[in-house]
């Protein structure tokens, strides 16, 4: 009965890791098919009407603030943060969150003002322009939008999945309770380190690169319970 019952669990692991690498793949793919670099040195352009130019040899404020492409209300919490979501709740709640940090901004009144992470058509944000709610808050000043990069959408940590959830219960049966615990952070790092190279460059040396920094990650979480015996016993 109990090799019965270990070969039907491995049956569904087999089944749950091709799953797994049938939908990386295709992700891949997707990154593949819809990859565009920017250039090196791109040109800005500066938009507005403003004349008056930069004082020199005087003091001038400057205020910087990570925007968080309009998601971070109080209830927020972003998964890379440890928290739960990857997108804003909705475009209502961009343009209210965005519309709060333009207003603190406003009353700062500094001379420069530094602001990251603005998404201009982003599946993340709703596609809500972040860039021109900021240049429409503020007409009597120039700006200067410079992109950073232009990915893929990033799909759900793979852990926190009921693919992970099933991983895991597959991994407790066959590699005990401890390290099947780790199982699906294990593929998870794996999986997300592969793309984060293929993020830098859409090229099989990147996605080698990024693949080898995942298995050596995932890996060490799997060995995790014998480095703790090995610790135990020093």
């Amino acid at each position: 009965m109990k090799k019965k019952v270990l070969k039907r669990t491995g049956i569904a692991l087999l089944i749950v890791v091709a799953l797994a690498v049938v939908i990386a793949g295709g992700y891949v793919a997707y990154l593949f098919a819809t990859y565009s670099r920017l250039e090196d040195n791109l040109s800005l352009e500066v938009s507005g009407a403003a004349e008056q130019a930069a004082p020199v040899g005087e003091p001038v404020s400057i205020v910087t603030w990570n925007l968080g492409f309009g998601a971070y209300s109080a209830d927020y919490s972003f998964f890379m943060d440890g928290g739960t979501e990857s997108r804003a709740y909705s475009a209502e709640a961009v343009r209210e969150n965005i519309g709060a940090m333009l207003g603190e901004l406003e009353a700062l009144d500094a001379d420069l003002m530094l602001l990251q992470e603005i998404d201009v058509d982003a599946t993340r944000s709703h596609h809500v322009d972040e860039s021109a709610l900021v240049t429409e808050a503020f007409p009597e000043r120039n700006a200067v939008f410079a992109q950073n990069y232009d990915s893929a959408y990033l799909f759900y940590p793979l852990c926190t999945s009921p693919l992970g959830l099933l991983l895991a219960r597959a991994g407790r049966l066959l590699l005990g309770k401890k390290a099947g615990r780790a199982l699906p952070g294990a593929v998870a790092t794996l999986v997300i380190f592969a793309l984060i190279g293929l993020w830098h460059a859409v090229n099989l040396s990147a996605l080698l690169y990024g693949a080898y920094f995942g298995l050596l990650l995932g890996g060490a979480l799997l060995l995790e319970p014998l480095f703790a015996r090995l610790r135990s016993g020093l």
